[in-house]
């Protein structure tokens, strides 16, 4: 027979109102907490979530929108946001939007449909982060965006400072003696953008020309086919010893990893030849061999954060835009080395 309230209540010896109290995170003394906690486990009790709903008027479901699900970047950030919901009883809908704009209106329009409690959208598209789209959906009900352009939308929005990352990379790359130093990036994006500005500026600040065939672009970089057209795009850069990039930033780890085979094919060595930095720091960049320079985005930190500002204005009902930023950090690896 199926496990009840009233049988957690008599197996740890408290009452039903604890026990409630418990299964919806209010305030209980934590011995008697981890008491409840051991029975609801002991007797695989799993509360009713639609009386729930019915009693808090709430649907304790929350969407989650995403531009890519093969891309480990967000398999991190996925992870710690479908983690932190559970933990707080709640569902989650996953959708994926492919990175287009009318698909992920669809999806937001069938969350509302679905009246999920709230949403989370990570990397939304250009077009709706900067159209008021978001800015409208965020007076309707609490909503989180995750990274995108900081300077034009009106909504809660949880962000690793993209600049400051670049800049240490190229600060560093800078260092070493490296000047022809490649870029590859991917097309209308808040985070491509910004950080060819800050290389652009960077270059310059040192004396140090541009030069638009070093600035690589590579079609749908948050798919795993982007590895192997950023192969194809740096296969002429690397041919001739006299022109030929001694660095080269990666702006994910699909293009990292495509970076590095390019340099294999052409018969290089890394970083003897040629240094390698990517951006994300997934399980990605320790699979080669040396393994990838990176800088680390926290996805988890991201994740865990939009939820706790998300679930604030569940609980409030006040959906007044916060901004939160973080800064990225630099792992450097074997990948990188000193331009002789």
């Amino acid at each position: 027979m199926k496990p009840k309230l009233e049988d957690v209540a008599k197996a740890c010896g408290v009452s039903l109102a604890t026990v409630s109290r418990v299964l919806n995170n209010h305030a209980v003394k934590p011995e008697t907490r981890k008491r409840v906690e051991q029975a609801i486990e002991e007797l695989n009790y799993r509360p009713n979530l639609a009386a729930r709903s019915l009693i808090q008027h709430a649907s304790m479901t929350i969407g989650i929108v995403v531009s890519s699900l093969v891309n480990p970047y967000h398999t991190l950030l996925l992870d710690a946001i479908e983690k932190t919901l559970r933990q707080a009883g709640y569902l989650s809908i996953i959708s994926c939007s492919e990175d287009d704009p009318s698909i992920e209106v669809d999806i937001v329009n069938s969350l509302l449909d679905s009246q999920v409690d709230g949403i989370i959208v990570a990397e939304a598209t250009p077009l709706n982060n900067n159209n008021g789209f978001f800015s409208n959906l965020g007076r309707q009900l609490p909503l989180v965006l995750i990274n995108g352009n900081p300077n034009h939308v009106s909504s809660s929005l949880v962000m690793m400072d993209q600049e400051s990352g670049m800049h240490t990379v190229m600060a560093r790359l800078l260092e070493l003696g490296h000047e022809r130093i490649a870029f590859v990036m991917g097309s209308d994006s808040y985070s491509f953008n910004v950080k060819e500005q800050v290389y652009k500026r960077s270059l310059e600040a040192q004396g140090i020309a541009v030069q638009d065939e070093l600035i690589v672009l590579i079609s749908n970089p948050n798919h795993y086919s982007a590895i192997d057209r950023c192969a194809q795009g740096l296969t002429a850069l690397l041919k001739d010893p006299d022109t030929r990039p001694t660095a080269v930033f990666a702006s994910n780890e699909f293009l990292g990893i495509g970076a590095v085979k390019a340099i294999e094919a052409a018969g290089l060595r890394m970083p003897e030849d040629v240094s390698v930095v990517a951006q994300d720091n997934t399980y990605l960049s320790q699979t080669l061999y040396p393994d990838l320079s990176t800088i680390d985005m926290n996805m988890a930190l991201l994740g865990r954060s939009a939820i706790d500002m998300l679930k604030q204005q569940i609980d409030t009902k006040d959906h007044t835009p916060r901004k939160l930023v973080f800064f990225p950090t630099f792992i450097e690896r074997g990948s990188v080395g000193k331009h002789s």
